[in-house]
């Protein structure tokens, strides 16, 4: 291996001078006292130059080495070893980092479940069997892909205009496009579960001249 330049070492040193002094900087800033001054290695060339060996001295004051020099003042006024007050920082940047997932959490269940009250708010103005398919349809993919997904899937259809009207509620076929193009906007769902989802669908829904006279009183009494 190469030997450094005196000029290369001089050059490292300052930039490893400066990284421990803003590491300094930003320890003391939360409550930590170190005096870097005493554990420091001074440079021993000629001249007041950093050596090949200074530097590597400099270069061994790791972040971690200046926790076991500092002290920690918590926030009650009791002074600490360093590196016991590194281990207080980490609990609680874990209990917030935690809190906020919990947050983040509860947001999105809140907003899932609106999503999903107002879908299911909307499917009392359709026919009945429709309403029991797709309520079904609903219940499986939640049991599948969780609320927060499936709000998203009905979020993103709504927004791209699909829509199942009173009127389309009466028509098997309509019903049955109309779940299908639903379970379209959940990712890797195959032809197979596809099927499984619309099997419930095939045998309830009423047979044909069930649906006829089902929709001949819609039009009568609507």
């Amino acid at each position: 291996m190469a030997r450094r330049s005196s000029a290369a070492i001089q050059a490292a040193a300052r930039k490893n001078l400066s990284r421990i002094r803003r590491q300094v900087s930003r320890m003391r800033a939360r409550g930590y006292e170190v005096q870097p001054g005493s554990f420091l290695p001074k440079p021993t060339g000629k001249s007041g130059q950093y050596t090949a060996r200074d530097l590597a001295r400099l270069e061994n004051i790791t972040p971690e080495r200046l926790y076991k020099e500092a002290t920690y003042q918590t926030p009650s006024g009791e002074v600490i070893p360093g590196r016991r007050g590194r281990e207080m920082e980490r609990a609680a940047e874990q209990k917030r980092r935690r809190r906020q997932r919990e947050e983040r959490e509860r947001q999105k269940n809140i907003w899932a479940s609106i999503i999903l009250n107002e879908f299911i708010s909307r499917s009392y103005d359709w026919a009945l069997p429709a309403r029991k398919a797709v309520i079904s349809w609903l219940d499986k993919m939640i049991a599948k892909k969780g609320k927060f997904a499936t709000a998203s899937a009905l979020q993103d259809s709504a927004a791209d205009g699909v829509e199942l009207t009173r009127v389309d509620s009466y028509n098997r076929s309509l019903v049955r496009g109309f779940i299908t193009t639903l379970t379209s906007y959940f990712p890797r769902v195959s032809e197979r579960q596809q099927d499984q989802l619309l099997a419930s669908f095939e045998s309830d829904w009423p047979a044909q001249g069930e649906e006829e006279t089902m929709y001949e009183d819609f039009v009568k009494y609507r």
